[in-house]
């Protein structure tokens, strides 16, 4: 049986007295995939914050592989597993190599330098720029940065919010072939987007809209659900 690695059960908060998402509730199973849809203000970046817990929550639960967490402090539900990329998802004033290196805070010298020579293979552009500063970077070798960091900490469940902002194309679809990549390699994912190119990378859409979810289903559904498609696509529904 599959195991459940993240279960949000009827969230509500926000910020102090403004809340902004209403009885959020899903859950991932291990290894799967979910694109978190939602236009700016939806509230997708209020979730994943919650979440990974740099929010503190109004109401409901969260629970990480089956253990209850939103009383746990954010680097506490780090090391079960969790990551997080923000959209920035870098630190600009280090080193390329320096970024990754945090990335791994607390690990073996001998698991960093592993993962190091990982992130590297998985990346080349990274190479011949390791000691640049991240914020020297392109958008898209900033996007590469920000993935190999997270990926540093070994984590189980990936959280990542607006991966494809600031990217051009090429590189949107770069990002969404390495997604489909980690998938297959059992981690599960959360991503946060407006771009629906990201739907290639999973196996479920959840749609975010004034902090409440309208949909919540496999992308078969979605994409056979007329008015979605109409609505994120621009185009007539097939039925």
């Amino acid at each position: 049986m599959t195991q459940s690695v993240l279960e949000v059960k009827s969230l509500s908060g926000g910020y102090g007295r403004m809340r902004v998402l209403h009885d959020i509730s899903l859950t991932l199973s291990e290894g799967s995939s979910m694109l978190l849809l939602g236009a700016n203000g939806a509230g997708k970046t209020t979730l994943l914050k919650s979440i990974i817990g740099l929010l503190p929550i109004e109401h409901g639960e969260i629970n990480m592989f089956e253990r209850r967490v939103d009383r746990l402090s954010a680097p506490r539900r780090v090391r079960l597993g969790v990551a997080f990329m923000s959209e920035l998802g870098i630190f600009p004033s280090l080193s390329v190599h320096d970024n990754l290196r945090l990335g791994a805070h607390g690990a073996s010298r001998r698991d960093i330098e592993e993962r190091l020579e990982e992130a590297y293979a998985s990346f080349p552009d990274l190479v011949n720029r390791k000691n640049a500063l991240a914020g020297t970077l392109s958008g898209g070798q900033r996007k590469m940065v920000g993935i190999s960091k997270c990926l540093m900490a070994n984590p189980k469940v990936l959280l990542m919010d607006e991966p494809s902002a600031g990217l051009s194309p090429k590189y949107v679809d770069e990002v969404v072939e390495h997604l489909k990549v980690l998938r297959k390699s059992g981690i599960t994912l959360l991503v946060a987007e407006q771009n629906v190119s990201f739907l290639a990378a999973a196996d479920q859409a959840c749609i975010l809209e004034g902090g409440r979810i309208n949909f919540s289903g496999s992308i078969d559904e979605f994409e056979n659900n007329a008015s979605l498609h109409e609505a994120f696509f621009g185009l007539e529904g097939t039925g």
